[in-house]
């Protein structure tokens, strides 16, 4: 999972997506759109290695939040994936 697909699935679905690393506390949030934000004081770490450390994803949106473990994440931005593709909605229509 890369943080690229989360920032495209964010905005997609105009949700926001929270992660970070467990142990480290280093937590990160993406915007509906697509912006990455880092909250709290400590801001000096990576994205991409909160990412890496992520276990858990928070979605945001719509008033409910969902949260989700990288396995879940991982096949919903998937599946956000393969029905963005062209052609799937043709296919879907049949």
């Amino acid at each position: 999972m890369k943080l690229v697909e989360l920032k495209k699935y964010a905005i997609d679905h105009r949700v926001d997506i929270k992660f970070g690393d467990p142990q480290t506390a280093h937590e990160c949030l993406i915007n509906n759109r697509g912006l990455v934000k880092i909250p709290g004081d400590d801001k000096d770490f990576r994205v991409e290695e909160a990412l890496d450390a992520a276990e858990v994803f928070e979605i945001i949106g719509n008033g409910n939040t969902q949260n989700l473990t990288r396995e879940a994440m991982a096949r919903i931005i998937a599946e956000a994936s393969e029905r963005k593709k062209p052609g799937a909605s043709a296919e879907e229509e049949e």
